[in-house]
């Protein structure tokens, strides 16, 4: 079970996509702003279709393969508190 440092009691963490959707919808001088987050449910590790960065396009099925894709590389295991934005422990 994943906890927030400063205590936050949360269901859901950020988790970073990538920013390929920036690319796949033409929009590659916004990747300059960074990646894509979206949410992820804590308890059992499942990869949501929750976005938590804005973006100005629909995302695809295509764009959440690729940000799963993305995740599950290694950042499905760097989860956030969406309220403090710090690090989850486990």
């Amino acid at each position: 079970m994943w906890i927030c440092p400063n205590c936050h009691e949360i269901e859901q963490g950020i988790v970073c996509g990538g920013d390929e959707p920036y690319y796949n919808h033409g929009e590659q001088e916004k990747t300059f702003t960074g990646n894509i987050y979206f949410m992820m449910e804590l308890s059992s590790g499942k990869l949501l279709e929750i976005p938590w960065t804005s973006v100005d396009f629909e995302l695809t099925q295509e764009d959440w393969q690729a940000m799963h894709l993305h995740a599950f590389g290694g950042c499905a295991t760097e989860p956030q508190c969406p309220e403090c934005f710090e690090y989850l422990d486990q």
